[in-house]
Parts: structure tokens; sequence; C-alpha cells
């Protein structure tokens, strides 16, 4: 999968995709990514939102197949940030503070 960093029309960054198909030049940016569980099980699944900001070949927004192609380009982000060592996470407790954790510690107990 290719895509670009480009800059949003705020302070954001945004993702251009640029291989060929029909997403091709499309820009998006994602806002809040998270985990959560599948029922019952141990596994997750990602959510995400995400927002349009360049849709040249006018793709139907919020289509199972958009939401699918997005979320696999964001895995290739989230696996690039973990290679590279740049991955952060922020959480936000129930009152609103926010901590970041630094990859380098360790949460076993």
């Amino acid at each position: 999968m290719k895509f670009q960093f480009v800059a949003g029309r705020g302070q954001e960054e945004a993702i251009r995709i640029i291989e060929d198909g029909p997403y091709k030049n499309l820009v998006v940016v994602y806002g809040p990514v998270r985990f959560e569980p599948i029922g019952n099980s141990e596994e997750c699944g990602l959510k995400f939102e995400y927002m349009l900001l360049d849709n040249p070949s006018d793709v139907e927004d919020n289509t199972p197949e958009l939401v699918e192609f997005l979320g696999d380009v964001l895995v290739e982000l989230i696996d690039h940030s973990i290679e590279t060592e740049n991955l952060i996470f922020d959480s936000e407790d129930v009152d609103g503070d926010t901590r970041k954790s630094d990859p380098a510690e360790s949460s076993s107990q």
C-alpha cells in the first residue's frame, strides 16, 4: 500500500493515498484510534474515526469497503510506527487526565 503524509487543512497531518485504484489521491485525516474487545474473546478490534479532506474520485463515504481500506492503511501506519519506535500512546481516563505512555515501559506484573 502506498501513501504519503501531507499537510491537512489545520495543523493535523493527513494521509494521501498514492496507489492506483478507486482511492487514488484520497486525502484522509484520522481521529481518535482505540482498541476495543470483540465480544467475550481476548481479541481486540481497531476502532477509529476519520475525515475525508480531499475526495477527487467522489468515493462514497462510510461504506464498509472504504472503512476496511482505511483500517488497513492505519494498521500499516501503526506497524511502521512500532518498527521505527515512533508510536506514542495517549490514554484519557474518565476525569479527562491525559497520560502519555513510553513505549519502552512494560506493563507486565
